[in-house]
Formats: structure tokens, C-alpha cells, sequence
């Protein structure tokens, strides 16, 4: 029973690898320029909300929190920057 736990495991592993690969191969050019979107939207003061139901969830919390992290961060570079003047 374990071993066909760990053959299914790994099975969607390799499935999970293959169709990231594919997205990214097909998709790259309308993925930047949606990334592209969003930043100019945000840029000019837009919201981004973010959304999931179960690992996507945790896949939009992790984005959020990473684009508050990065927001800080060049909030806190410009603070220093001030300082230093």
C-alpha cells in the first residue's frame, strides 16, 4: 500500500513538472504580458486581489504576501535614501 502511495505521489510529480514546462513554453509571451498589466494597473494605483480555495489559496496568500514584503522594502530603501540626503 505504501509503495503504490509513493508511485502515485511521484506520478503527479512528474504530471505537476511536465505542465508547468508546457505552460511555460506555450504561454510565456501572454503570461509576461499579463504580468505586465497588473504592474502598470498597480503602478498607477490599482488593487490586486487575490483569491483561492485550497492550494490556491495558499498559492494568492504567498503572492500577496510577497508583493507587501517587496512593497516595504522599497518603501524602507527610500527612507534611508531620505536620510542620508
Amino acid at each position: 500500500m505504501i509503495a503504490e502511495v509513493a508511485a502515485s505521489i511521484e506520478m503527479k510529480a512528474r504530471d505537476d513538472e511536465r505542465l508547468r514546462a508546457e505552460v511555460a513554453r506555450d504561454q510565456a509571451e501572454r503570461l509576461a504580458g499579463a504580468a505586465a498589466a497588473i504592474r502598470q494597473r498597480v503602478a498607477r494605483g490599482g488593487k490586486l486581489i487575490l483569491s483561492g480555495n485550497g492550494g490556491s489559496a495558499t498559492d494568492a496568500n504567498d503572492w500577496a504576501l510577497e508583493e507587501v514584503q517587496a512593497s516595504l522594502y522599497h518603501v524602507m530603501l527610500e527612507l534611508m535614501t531620505e536620510e542620508e540626503s
